[in-house]
């Protein structure tokens, strides 16, 4: 009997995303909204709920075309150029997108603070 495909290609599909990322966890690279983060959100003027709405816009909408990218490996510059045209993309209304912008927010800078120097990945 042989292996089923889908099974192969899941396996390949998980290693490449290891290889690309290596062992940062989905907490490190889009954090959960917890305290902290509704602390930050706060500060800039977004709700708790709009911020976690944000986050499960990353988490189900982005992945569609790439990989989960660590929020702080782009600059807020790099974001403010590229949620544009990735809303679009992604077929985002406008509060979807301004949920995920205010998630964005918050959490480039409770990663910022907590670990300084933007992620880098492996080329």
């Amino acid at each position: 009997m042989r292996p089923r495909r889908t099974s192969i290609t899941a396996a390949s599909l998980t290693a490449a995303c290891v290889l690309a990322i290596g062992c940062m966890s989905l907490e490190r690279m889009a954090p959960p909204v917890d305290d902290e983060l509704t602390s930050v959100g706060a500060r800039q003027g977004a709700a708790a709920d709009a911020l976690a709405r944000g986050r499960a816009i990353y988490l189900s909408k982005c992945v569609k075309c790439h990989t989960v990218e660590p929020i702080d490996r782009y600059s807020i510059a790099k974001w403010q150029k590229v949620l544009p045209d990735m809303s679009e993309e992604s077929k985002l209304t406008p509060p979807q997108r301004d949920e995920l912008w205010a998630y964005i927010l918050a959490a480039h800078e409770k990663l910022t603070a907590e670990f300084g120097k933007p992620t880098k990945l492996s080329p």
